[in-house]
This record gives structure tokens, C-alpha cells and sequence, in this order.
């Protein structure tokens, strides 16, 4: 699997003002989305069997009907175990919302069987929130089936931006060494996870955790994700220094680490439906050595109008 870190551009900072054109306009509105192959991977817990499952390389098609306020969802390469082939099915037509709390669309269903199949299959629940008109895309799917098999689908490049603190471990004297953004509206934080191996690349875009401090993007690698029920979660070994590269060659195998720079004690708790809370220390050299705190989601909500957390 190979994926570049990208830009968010200017989409995913904005304040969202949480208004709908479900249901509205004269001519039929449709968008399609596609989720998929390289973007996701399953994980499939066999609830029989007692295993679990990474399935590699799914895709999902999803077309919006803004008009009808309905989603249409195919689903390809859908594997429950090793030793399935990959299957092709479309669900029905799903009631298409947006939630007013945090602009997601959304669509549900229960006990649903995909049009022209038999009963071999049987979603007992499908669960899909998603925010697809950022430059990268934000998908929460979940869905069981045939009462045995819970698939979750996790992003290769869960991406997030938010409130961030930061201490500054070696200020000048006199000053206040705390810095605070809420939000912080031109950095964003990513992930750029292999299923293969469950390892991570870690991406920090337009850094600012000092006053007068220009911004800053940098990465480290070799990290490892452990999924849990809700997301996932990485945490370095206490202490222990990895070295920081330019997001424009940290994927390359003979990336030259920035001289003098380090980051240590990451913690990423993700949780898929809302988004990830991030800590580490890192010394940035010239640009000084920091404690970061970052409460991330995976849009900027405008507080004075919407009630967020």
C-alpha cells in the first residue's frame, strides 16, 4: 500500500453553518461518492468463530439523492473470513439526514436483505454517517450481518483538526510558556495507516505551538496501531525518541531525517464516530521543544452558533 500525506486546503478549516438542501430543489440532485479500494479496510469480527478479520481493500459506492433524501450504497469486495472470495451487493435504497449537531449525513437500516439476492444475506443493522464534501472525506460505516459478522470500517488516513495546547519546554524568561488555539483552524493532524502490518505514518501540517512561531509540517514513521472496539490507539514506548522527516519524503525508504529533530510519547486515542485526542513532545530544533495536547474532530464547528463538545 502506498499513499501520499495531502493537504486538506481550505474545506475542512471552515465554520460549518449546519443547514440541509435534503429534500429541496425542482430538478433531481445526485452525488456519488466512492470510498475505496486503498481508502478503507474492514475489520470483521466473526462472532461464531471467536476470530477477527482484516479485509483488505473494499470499496463502497454511495450515491446521494439530495432530492429524494435518499442514499443508495454498494458495497464490492466484502470478505467475512481468508477464505471468502469477495462479494458485490447493493443495499436498499436508505432515508438519507443530516444530523444539526455536527452537519454529518447519515442513513440507517435494520434487517435488510440487498436487492436481487436471496436470503444468504441478511444486514441485521447498517449504520453509515459520513461528511464526503471535505477534500479528504470523512466515512463512519458499521454494519452487522447475518447476526454473526460485525464489520467495522476503518480509514487508511484518518485525518483531523481542533483545539490544540502546547507547553514549551524551554521558554525565554518572563514568558508565559502555555500556548493555546481553540480551534486552530489552519493546522490538521493524519495518519497514514498499512492494514498489512498495522504501522502508521504520522503527519502534523501547519504546526503552531508558540506565539511568533512560524508554521510547521513535519512526520515520523514506524508506528504501531492497535485497533480496539471504538478506533484505534498508538502509543510509543515512554522516552524513546523517533525521528522527524519532511511530509513530502517520509514515505520514501531512503528519507533523510531533519537533522536535530525528534518527537516522543505519542498517544493517539481515535475514536471512529467523533475523532482522536493526540499528545506528544517534540523538539523542532530552532524552532524550540514542546509538550502538545490536540482535541481533534474531523470538522471545525463555529461554538458561538452550534453546542459542541
Amino acid at each position: 500500500m502506498k499513499k501520499y500525506l495531502l493537504s486538506l486546503g481550505v474545506l475542512i478549516s471552515a465554520a460549518l453553518s449546519l443547514t440541509s438542501c435534503l429534500g429541496s430543489g425542482n430538478g433531481e440532485q445526485k452525488y456519488t461518492f466512492s470510498y475505496g479500494p486503498s481508502d478503507c479496510f474492514n475489520r470483521v469480527v466473526d462472532n461464531e468463530a471467536g476470530t477477527t478479520y482484516i479485509g483488505l481493500n473494499p470499496a463502497y459506492n454511495i450515491v446521494f439523492n439530495m432530492t429524494s433524501a435518499q442514499a443508495d450504497i454498494d458495497i464490492s469486495n466484502l470478505k467475512f473470513s481468508s477464505s471468502n472470495s469477495g462479494i458485490t451487493l447493493r443495499l436498499p435504497s436508505l432515508p438519507l439526514k443530516q444530523d444539526p449537531q455536527d452537519a454529518f449525513y447519515t442513513a440507517s437500516g435494520m434487517y435488510l436483505t440487498p436487492v436481487g439476492q436471496t436470503s444468504s444475506f441478511v444486514f441485521d443493522s447498517f449504520n453509515f454517517r459520513a461528511y464526503p464534501f471535505r477534500s479528504i472525506p470523512a466515512y463512519i460505516i458499521n454494519y452487522t450481518v447475518n447476526s454473526r459478522y460485525d464489520v467495522t470500517v476503518y480509514p487508511t488516513l484518518p485525518t483531523y483538526v481542533g483545539a490544540v495546547s502546547a507547553t514549551n519546554l524551554e521558554p525565554e524568561e518572563g514568558k508565559n510558556p502555555v500556548f493555546n488555539l481553540n480551534p486552530d483552524g489552519e493546522a490538521y493532524y493524519q495518519l497514514l495507516i498499512n492494514p498489512e502490518n498495522m504501522t502508521a505514518m504520522f503527519h502534523v501540517a501547519n504546526a503552531k505551538f508558540a506565539d511568533g512561531m512560524s508554521r510547521y509540517s513535519f512526520a515520523t514513521k514506524g508506528l504501531k496501531v492497535e485497533l480496539t472496539s471504538e478506533g484505534y490507539r498508538v502509543a510509543t514506548e515512554a522516552g524513546k525518541e523517533y525521528n522527524i522527516y519532511s511530509p513530502q519524503s517520509v514515505s520514501s525508504d531512503t528519507a533523510t531525517p531533519i537533522p536535530g529533530c525528534t518527537i516522543s510519547d505519542l498517544r493517539v486515542n481515535a475514536v471512529l464516530s467523533t475523532g482522536a485526542s493526540i499528545s506528544f513532545t517534540c523538539d523542532l530544533g530552532d524552532m524550540g521543544k514542546y509538550s502538545v495536547n490536540a482535541i481533534l474532530r474531523y470538522l471545525i464547528y463555529n461554538t458561538e452558533n452550534t453546542d459542541k463538545q
